[in-house]
C-alpha cells in the first residue's frame, strides 16, 4: 500500500495541474493521459468540484 501513497505523494500539486487543464476545456481522458493518472477513482478526486466544459454537455431534449 505505501507503493501507491508515494505515487500520488504530491496530490495537491497534480490537482493544480488538473484544475487548470480542466479550466483550459480539457476532457477527463486529456487530464489522464497528460498527468499519467490511471486511477479513476484519484483521477475523480483531482478534479472534484470543477464543473465539465460547456462543450461536453448534452442539449437538453425538446418537446413538441
Amino acid at each position: 500500500m505505501a507503493h501507491a501513497q508515494n505515487r500520488y505523494a504530491d496530490f495537491e500539486e497534480l490537482r493544480e495541474r488538473a484544475v487548470a487543464l480542466r479550466r483550459q476545456g480539457h476532457r477527463l481522458r486529456r487530464i489522464r493521459d497528460e498527468l499519467k493518472v490511471f486511477n479513476n477513482d484519484v483521477l475523480n478526486r483531482l478534479v472534484q468540484g470543477e464543473p465539465p466544459p460547456e462543450w461536453t454537455k448534452r442539449p437538453e431534449r425538446r418537446t413538441t
